[in-house]
């Protein structure tokens, strides 16, 4: 096995890692270790997801990518959202085949070996709003609220939502799901941005639901 390879699975407890990780471990010349990176890449020990991170190949994974917990890596501060984060809570029944992100910097998309990934900037006043701290197998990644999810849905996409009829019929949203809604949440998520269409979603929400 390649030396730098080895030397991530004795030291490391994730199978992820980044050229500060490797200078820890190497804390030679710059030189010496870019030859150890590039060999281990010749070799299909480790796999470049984006300059400067990496992650062993499948073969030495002790227990997979956390491809929640990469995407808050790769590009952050950052927390998933819009479809992703409605997949994970099991609103929508669709496949999801991205990675979706809010941002606090600039709106970014870009394709990986492990899949794509897609960065939404929306603007808050406070960013974590709704979205809960998760952890698994010893890495944690943020994940908003189905509320939030569906409140970044609407501003991305510029859905002229004032109603749940289009959650529950272009979504397929289950209805029970959404009559569970809180409305303290609801008006702290109106409070929290300043978009017109997301605070006529929520008024209609909360007329809807009588909240």
């Amino acid at each position: 096995m390649n030396i730098l390879a080895e030397k991530v699975l004795e030291n490391f407890k994730n199978d992820v890692f980044t050229d500060q990780d490797v200078a820890v471990l190497f804390p030679g010349s710059n030189d010496s270790r870019y030859g150890l990176v590039k060999r281990a890449l010749k070799s299909g020990q480790i796999v470049r997801i984006r300059r400067g991170i990496y992650c062993l190949s499948k073969k030495y994974q002790r227990h997979g990518i956390n491809l929640y917990a990469l995407s808050q890596q790769l590009y952050g501060p950052s927390f998933i959202s819009l479809e992703s984060a409605l997949s994970y809570h099991g609103w929508i029944p669709e496949g999801v085949f991205s990675t979706t992100c809010v941002c606090v910097k600039k709106t970014l998309s870009f394709t990986t070996p492990l899949g794509r990934f897609d960065y939404r900037h929306i603007p808050s006043i406070v960013f974590y709003e709704s979205v809960e701290r998760i952890e698994e197998q010893q890495e944690a990644y943020f994940m908003a609220s189905p509320w939030k999810a569906l409140c970044d849905y609407v501003y991305v996409y510029k859905k002229a939502w004032t109603s749940i009829d289009p959650l529950v019929k272009s979504l397929r949203i289950d209805e029970q799901e959404l009559r569970r809604a809180r409305r303290e949440e609801l008006l702290n998520l109106k409070q929290n941005t300043q978009s017109r269409r997301v605070h006529d979603f929520i008024d209609g929400v909360l007329k809807d639901l009588k909240l």
